[in-house]
């Protein structure tokens, strides 16, 4: 004989096996709260990155849109103000110093724009002429070349760095040195446009 059973015996049944599974859910959700550094360290590396890159990528088209507004060192000085304010909320260091020429005829105008957060010294040479500028911390120092030729080399030096630069006079170029820092992590690198 066949013994049919309903489903109002196997209640309790039921009742355990989801207790088990809410205990095991609960459990498991707390040791990966516990040790969120299985999921959370590769995600912050990848997140720093993708700011990074993304800064990278912002600089020259800001760069453009100062070219075209006429006014190159305001477009440059209020997206990186812009940009440090909105990563320091999220406990961000952004820090860039800003190289770029305009030419004047046959002679070349270099600005630097300095966000390192303290003052640095700059060293530029351009085939040979030999150039220093002080650039206070959030302040601009502008230099002028004679006689450049159409296409030339700029030697950037400051701190630790050095950078040659093939860039050509009758253009607007510029050169941006980033770094973006959370904590112990920090990613360096520059933009040439």
């Amino acid at each position: 004989m066949i013994e049919v059973r309903s489903f109002g015996q196997v209640k309790g049944q039921y009742f355990l096996l989801g207790a088990i599974i809410i205990i095991t859910l609960f459990f498991t959700g707390f040791y990966l709260v516990k040790n969120e550094s299985i999921f959370s360290s590769s995600y912050k590396a990848d997140d720093l990155k993708y700011l990074f890159y993304n800064m990278q990528s912002e600089y020259p088209r800001v760069f453009n849109y100062g070219i075209n507004e006429s006014d190159i060192t305001v477009e440059l000085r209020n997206f990186t103000e812009f940009s440090r304010s909105i990563y320091s909320s999220n406990i961000l260091n952004f820090t860039t110093l800003l190289i770029y020429t305009t030419n004047i005829s046959d002679n070349l105008n270099v600005t630097i724009v300095n966000y390192l957060g303290y003052d640095t010294e700059v060293e530029l040479n351009i085939s040979g002429t030999l150039k220093n500028l002080t650039v206070t911390d959030e302040g601009l120092n502008s230099t002028i070349f004679s006689a450049v030729n159409p296409k030339f080399v700029m030697t950037v030096k400051f701190n630790s760095q050095e950078k040659q630069l093939s860039m050509v006079r009758d253009k607007y170029n510029l050169y941006t040195y980033l770094q973006l820092r959370r904590k112990s992590e920090i990613i360096k690198g520059s933009v040439l446009a």
